[in-house]
């Protein structure tokens, strides 16, 4: 869900943005935000089971 939202955002940013040097930081700020959790879990290991 927070995927779906940060994409309606970024592609109303992309339609009817003045393109200024912060836009362009906005951007990138959107995009590291919704890629955060996924690269995260990319380098942290699953944790392995304890054995009884």
């Amino acid at each position: 869900m927070r995927s779906l939202i940060l994409a309606a955002y970024v592609m109303a940013l992309i339609a009817y943005a003045d393109w200024s040097p912060a836009t362009g930081l906005l951007l990138a700020a959107l995009v590291a935000v919704w890629a955060a959790p996924l690269v995260r879990h990319r380098l942290i290991p699953a944790p392995v089971p304890a054995h009884k």
